[in-house]
């Protein structure tokens, strides 16, 4: 379903249910839980999700204070996952 929130049609130009909700303020369809984790994976793309946690929020302000300088340091990234073809 996260797909296709995000498909971008050709009819309508080239853009995705998502925006046209989004333009039309549509808050019902976009408070749907496929929309908002489809938000929450573009808004926090790379970015661990357990970032907003308090243990974590004090090296999130040090990254902000620092103007995101130390950011790489502090912040946790998520990590590809690693795909292993296995060979008969």
């Amino acid at each position: 379903a996260c797909e296709i929130v995000l498909r971008q049609i050709e009819l309508f130009g080239n853009i995705s249910c998502l925006q046209i909700a989004a333009n039309a303020d549509n808050k019902l369809f976009l408070a749907h839980s496929c929309c908002v984790q489809s938000l929450n994976n573009i808004w926090y793309d790379k970015l661990y999700p357990d970032q907003s946690k308090k243990r974590n929020r004090a090296a999130l302000f040090i990254g902000f204070l620092s103007f995101g300088l130390l950011a790489p340091v502090f912040v946790e990234y998520r990590k590809e996952p690693k795909v292993r073809n296995k060979k008969p």
